[in-house]
């Protein structure tokens, strides 16, 4: 992620948090899985780092990976403020373990495909349609039709399950289910590998590091003068 990018994120993450401390907004003690902060926070980063660009350059490991770790220091803030605003006193330290992780798998698909267009092309379809549209669509269906959750189509909740972006809203409401860790989880793996399959095609550009990530352990197998594949 480019450096002014990542400036931008920080203080959007951070606008939650510092409304909160100046008094211009409130968290209000939602049930006991409810992180709001954290929501909040883990919202702007999966939004911001996933998010499809570009770049001439290719993929480099220490690039995503200290952009992956600029975030960590603003969700250790936010679990911190959300547990001593919690009835138990309890950090939601899981939820923010997961939110870290998606987060840098974000960046990492993200980053995979920033150097090739077709890759750029795959990943922008998917993170459109998946993490970004499926939310506005269940926002769409619950607050433009004002349709109870309890009667919305049972196939919408599963694919917004899918979505980072409805993770991380489910847990500054009300906590998330297990679906929705499930389907986060299933949906960031399976981009990662959709974006390291097209950046590996003939042609593509992944740079060396990227490649000693990609092929750790493959080459190690295979004989002398054997060719890999």
């Amino acid at each position: 992620m480019h450096i002014a990018a990542l400036a931008l994120t920080w203080l959007a993450s951070l606008a939650p948090l510092l409304l909160e401390r100046f008094g211009a907004l409130e968290f209000a003690a939602g049930p006991g899985g409810a992180a709001p902060r954290l929501g909040l926070c883990a919202l702007v980063w999966l939004a911001l780092a996933g998010a499809p660009r570009w770049r001439e350059t290719p993929f480099e490991v220490r690039n995503w990976w200290g952009g992956a770790l600029a975030a960590l220091p603003v969700l250790c803030l936010a679990c911190l403020l959300d547990g001593a605003g919690s009835p138990a006193g309890k950090a939601p330290w899981a939820a923010g373990i997961f939110a870290a992780v998606a987060v840098a798998l974000s960046a990492l698909a993200s980053d995979l495909a920033a150097a090739r267009p077709a890759a750029r092309r795959v990943h922008g379809a998917l993170w459109l349609a998946t993490s970004l549209g499926l939310p506005l669509l269940w926002v769409a269906v619950h607050w433009g039709t004002r349709v109870a959750p309890a009667a919305t189509p049972a196939f919408l909740d599963f694919l917004c399950s899918c979505s980072p972006l409805q993770w991380a809203f489910e847990v500054a409401r009300e906590g998330a289910s297990a679906r929705s860790w499930i389907g986060a989880a299933a949906f960031l793996t399976a981009l990662c590998a959709v974006a390291a399959a097209q950046t590996r095609t003939p042609g593509g550009r992944i740079g060396a590091a990227g490649g000693a990530l990609l092929d750790s352990g493959a080459t190690g197998s295979r004989g002398p003068g054997v060719p890999g594949p």
